[in-house]
């Protein structure tokens, strides 16, 4: 028989300032293996993604499951982005399913899109069948660096 009950502390996702940082109520990360982000200053609260780490089969921390950005958990999710030089994202959704909007779109259809104080834009796309490699590029005043998308 499966638990029930989590098998792990989940007190930051649990907090009432981060209870709206969660898209789903029953899917919360475990405070061990939760992503922290680094805290904006001056607000000590803003560490929390719902984010966790997953290990590799050699190398712990090796992966990152990570809930699709809503338009209040967006910037969050590039700060996560931004801080841990993510180099690739395998996004397991659609904008649009079903007629519910599942994600919000964080890459710029042309030009560049702005999130707060970084800018995004798209390098190269190659679409095929079922799926679409975008290399973008990410940046703000200082410094840039690409993943894949």
């Amino acid at each position: 028989k499966l638990p029930t009950e989590p098998l792990h502390p989940r007190t930051f996702a649990l907090r009432p300032e981060n209870k709206s940082k969660n898209r789903f109520n029953a899917i919360e990360p475990y405070d061990h293996s939760r992503v922290v982000l680094k805290s904006l200053p001056n607000d000590p609260t803003t560490d929390y993604i719902n984010a966790s780490y997953i290990d590799g089969d050699r190398m712990n921390k090796l992966y990152i499951a990570a809930q699709a950005p809503t338009d209040t958990t967006l910037y969050d999710f590039i700060r996560m982005i931004w801080q841990l030089r993510i180099q690739s994202i395998v996004m397991v959704t659609r904008l649009f399913e079903d007629g519910k909007h599942k994600c919000i779109q964080y890459w710029p259809d042309e030009g560049e899109k702005r999130i707060n104080d970084f800018k995004i834009r798209i390098d190269s796309e190659e679409k095929y069948a079922d799926y679409t490699i975008r290399k973008l590029i990410i940046y703000n005043q200082l410094e840039v660096f690409n993943l894949y998308h």
